[in-house]
């Protein structure tokens, strides 16, 4: 059907401001503009075509500067004048603006989306651009942390000055003189203050959605992966104690992997978007745990490939450089496979990876239930969940109901039920107090 659309375009007559128009195709994928034709689709042709032929070329090249087929051609019947407009290998603007076609409109760039553009024609990425911010400024405990961790991953010379100047020049973080982004998000006490996404928030919901409690975390990004996962399992995803295994022994449960955490968390703070200026968010759920970054995976990536060894791509080069120096993270696209492999080695479900609306998360549900060895309890007559808590009573007598539900993952309320019933039957005793008693498992 003949419309207009993207890339083409009807006017009546010439105007200069639909030169606005000529640059938006150049800017955008190239396109074509008739004049002599009105917005219902009818030819109507043009007076003095020749004149204003050329009065349009003119004004396309020496406003625009740019290079166009302009020529007259009879259509219908008609004289129009037709413009075709090759895509540009750089931005241009009209009168110290810029537009490009959004469906069939023209529209202007402004703001993040315009510097976007501007720094990808320079071979800049967002990072990359100078900041107003000093080298006093900036954090030496951050500095310190950031040449032990390098040191102790060999990755850093031991012989390295403790200094700025030789840290940021050596991983280019310096831009005509001035800190890049990069360097400021890295090494500043608060980078919050020079970019409102620069930081991570836990957050803990109820099964309704609805938040209990959370916390805010701002510190240098080279610390924020530290101090997250720090408070992430001090308040929010504590081990709990459980058995098994044939020994009274306890040991601790951690419902979630700590080293999958931690590589997702240095991964969110490497690869996410830092233009839309929104943070990490970490969402603790009663059975699974979210992690989520601002920023869509660049191109050639997909959720499904992330899952196999790929090729690293990389948002922002000069914070992964550091990253990599420091040892908290690997640029051969292997991050995701070692988190596989510690969820799997935890007994959790294999991590889901989802992108929506700009956003990418990983959900990654607890741990399965650990449960004792009940083969030996197949002659039992009862079913697989009181088998389980009878053997959790073998491996450990004095082990309470509570710990037993923290082991097996049955509700309490459901144990004691099952309790009640087995000493009933004659397949359970106690003996001794609820403190210092313990459990005898009839063997029938």
């Amino acid at each position: 059907m003949d419309i207009e659309n993207i890339d083409t375009e009807w006017k009546e007559s010439w105007a200069l401001k639909y030169l606005k128009t000529i640059a938006a195709f150049h800017n955008t994928a190239g396109g074509r503009m008739i004049i002599g034709r009105n917005d219902n689709g009818v030819y109507v042709g043009i007076q003095n075509i020749k004149k204003e032929t050329k009065t349009v070329a003119d004004d396309i090249r020496n406003k625009l500067h740019i290079m166009s087929n302009t020529r007259a051609e009879a259509i219908e019947g008609k004289n129009c004048i037709v413009i075709d407009v090759p895509k540009g290998d750089k931005l241009i603007d009209y009168e110290g603006k810029f537009y490009m076609r959004v469906g069939n409109t023209t529209q202007q760039i402004e703001g993040d989306d315009l510097k976007k553009i501007l720094l990808d024609e320079r071979g800049m990425q967002w990072l990359d651009q100078a900041s107003k911010v000093t080298v006093d400024a900036l954090s030496s405990d951050a500095l310190s942390l950031f040449l032990s961790k390098g040191k102790s991953a060999g990755r850093i010379p031991a012989d390295i000055e403790a200094d700025f100047n030789t840290v940021l020049n050596r991983f280019q973080l310096i831009n005509d003189g001035k800190l890049t982004d990069t360097a400021v998000l890295l090494f500043h006490p608060n980078p919050y203050s020079v970019n409102y996404g620069a930081y991570a928030k836990i957050g803990l919901f109820d099964d309704d959605g609805l938040l209990i409690r959370d916390d805010i975390i701002r510190c240098p990004l080279i610390q924020l992966a530290d101090e997250t996962m720090r408070i992430l399992l001090d308040k929010y995803i504590q081990p709990t104690y459980g058995y098994g295994g044939g020994t009274t022994s306890r040991h601790l449960v951690f419902q979630y992997p700590e080293k999958a955490l931690r590589e997702l968390l240095v991964n969110a703070i490497v690869h996410m978007d830092y233009s839309i200026q929104s943070p990490i968010l970490v969402r603790v759920f009663k059975d699974h745990l979210e992690i989520s970054n601002p920023g869509s995976l660049l191109s050639g990536l997909t959720a499904e490939t992330l899952k196999v060894s790929h090729r690293s791509v990389l948002r922002n080069e000069k914070l992964a450089d550091v990253f990599y120096a420091s040892g908290m993270v690997e640029n051969w696209g292997q991050g995701i496979t070692k988190v596989l492999v510690e969820c799997k080695n935890n007994a959790n479900p294999e991590p889901e990876f989802t992108e929506v609306d700009g956003e990418f998360k990983v959900v990654i549900k607890t741990r399965a239930a650990v449960i004792p060895d009940t083969e030996a309890l197949d002659h039992f007559k009862v079913d697989e969940k009181s088998k389980a808590i009878l053997a959790c009573m073998i491996d450990d007598p004095s082990v309470s109901i509570r710990m037993i539900s923290e082991i097996t993952h049955i509700p309490l309320a459901t144990i004691k039920r099952r309790v009640k019933s087995m000493t009933d039957s004659g397949h359970l005793m106690r003996e001794g107090n609820a403190k210092a008693g313990k459990w005898i498992v009839v063997k029938k």
